[in-house]
């Protein structure tokens, strides 16, 4: 039900197309609506909704993802157990008692740190003892979930198993006049731009996540970093003149870093290593706060507004600022181009 009324109300906002205005994206003069006299097109209805386009878009994704990985393994088990002569309830007893032997329920227990409690699905604030009568119940029913899963991952990789669902596609956006930094993998045809705000506490909360990614994939992936806010704040100011001297990377760097609002200005430019009378010219000059000030339009003009945003290969990234989320999106893609 609730995929279908998904549908129902993406074909509703949409009709049978999306193109997207501005910002390099192609423009749709179909007709939306009219009111005195005056015509609303169908790309201006779509700039106001973008992002809950998309929302729709991903929730569907997800839903179809989990449908189709259940159907796979269905017909796993079925084939399985059709190829040895058995009923899947005898295969799946055979099976999990096998990998029983080795993945024994104390190794579960101890493995996800159980022993403080374990939580019924359907009731999640409520924790239960493992030795009561419900924990051990609990318990029981997740371990053997967990034994099965485990079988069940055997046979996906026995059959090899694809999801082939491609994932919902955001319009690409320009940048074209937007101040960038790059590092890692810059040849690469792959990159992941953050476009942040070092006074955000979301950006600040993230940074540590899009760190760990950095580290992951600089081999393998272009990163960028691009600064935004209402208003050009001196941490910018310092971040774009200190990349005027090279040293971008080293004052972004720093700028995240947990004592960075203990930190003076003059302090950062000597820990910086920074030419203090280049740096203190850049700070005061408007030539560079006209710069910085261009750029951060451009991006609103892109409808690009919030940060912490998240573009890969240039197109809005939907998924959790999480590294371990981004990373499966990366792998995702960069396997994808690997067999384009």
């Amino acid at each position: 039900m609730r995929v279908q009324w998904l549908i129902s109300g993406f074909v509703a906002l949409t009709g049978p197309c999306i193109i997207w205005a501005s910002c390099g994206r192609s423009v749709d003069r179909r007709v939306a609506g009219e009111a005195a006299g005056q015509v609303i097109y169908v790309d201006e209805v779509d700039d106001l909704i973008q992002n809950s386009l998309y929302e729709y878009l991903f929730a569907i994704f997800d839903a179809r993802s989990i449908a189709t990985n259940e159907l796979i393994n269905s017909r796993l088990l079925e084939i399985e157990a059709r190829t040895r002569g058995l009923t899947i309830d005898s295969l799946l007893s055979i099976e999990t008692a096998r990998i029983g032997k080795v993945e024994t329920k104390s190794k579960y227990i101890r493995d996800n740190a159980l022993h403080g409690g374990v939580i019924e699905e359907k009731s999640p604030f409520k924790v239960h003892q493992p030795d009561s009568e419900i924990g051990k119940k609990i318990l029981d029913n997740s371990y053997r979930k967990f034994l099965k899963v485990r079988f069940i991952e055997t046979l996906r990789a026995k059959y090899k198993t694809k999801v082939l669902l491609a994932r919902p596609q955001p319009p690409a956006i320009g940048l074209d006049d937007v101040r960038i930094y790059a590092r890692g993998n810059e040849n690469s045809k792959t990159c992941i731009t953050i476009v942040s705000d070092f006074d955000c506490s979301a950006c600040r909360r993230a940074y540590p996540e899009f760190r760990k990614v950095f580290e992951r994939y600089r081999d393998q992936v272009r990163f960028e970093a691009v600064n935004l806010s209402q208003n050009v704040t001196w941490a910018i100011l310092l971040a774009e003149c200190a990349g005027e001297q090279g040293n971008f990377w080293n004052a972004y760097e720093a700028l995240y870093s947990e004592n960075y609002h203990r930190t003076d200005r003059d302090s950062l430019i000597r820990i910086l290593g920074l030419n203090r009378n280049e740096c203190i010219a850049c700070l005061e000059s408007s030539r560079m706060n006209s710069k910085i000030t261009t750029s951060m339009a451009q991006l609103h003009s892109c409808g690009i507004e919030v940060t912490p945003t998240v573009l890969i290969d240039r197109r809005t990234y939907y998924g959790p600022l999480e590294s371990g989320a981004i990373g499966r999106f990366l792998d995702d893609l960069l396997l994808q181009k690997q067999n384009d």
